[in-house]
């Protein structure tokens, strides 16, 4: 099984050969950003916590994306950097999905609070949980 590393490495090459500059950049940063986590961790490249790797880089993008957008600038290539960091994630949960869960969790439980469902969400959910949908659906249930 390949590492994740080696995975964007692999990527990095496709983008070398095919002359994408914007994809290229961030599949550098991605890189570096695993190699950095594998460092601070003190943790194999098979060891990376991908997701997480992936989910940092993509609140930076949505944060740069917003801020060009306030300043009425040309957004497309972090758009597109954007759209393949999503495409390595998880799909996120959705709405649909936490309420599901919660309306077999919740039944015969008293003194429920946010934070016991926010907790029984992200332990369920992990890799695809996302603070804001499971806040909204879990705030209509208490």
């Amino acid at each position: 099984m390949s590492s994740f590393v080696e995975l964007i490495d692999a990527e990095i090459k496709e983008f070398l050969k095919n002359g994408n500059k914007s994809l290229l950049a961030i599949a550098r940063i991605v890189k570096t950003d695993a190699i950095k986590y594998a460092k601070d961790n003190g943790c194999s490249e098979s060891e990376i916590d991908a997701v997480k790797i992936l989910k940092s880089n993509k609140k930076k993008l949505t944060e740069e994306i917003e801020t060009l957008k306030q300043a009425a600038r040309d957004f497309t290539q972090q758009q597109e950097q954007l759209s393949w960091v999503e495409s390595k994630l998880p799909q996120e949960l959705t709405e649909d999905e936490v309420r599901s869960f919660l309306s077999e969790f919740v039944v015969g439980k008293e003194n429920l609070n946010m934070g016991m469902l926010m907790g029984q969400l992200k332990q369920k959910f992990l890799d695809r949980f996302d603070g804001k949908i499971a806040s909204k659906v879990v705030k209509e249930f208490l």
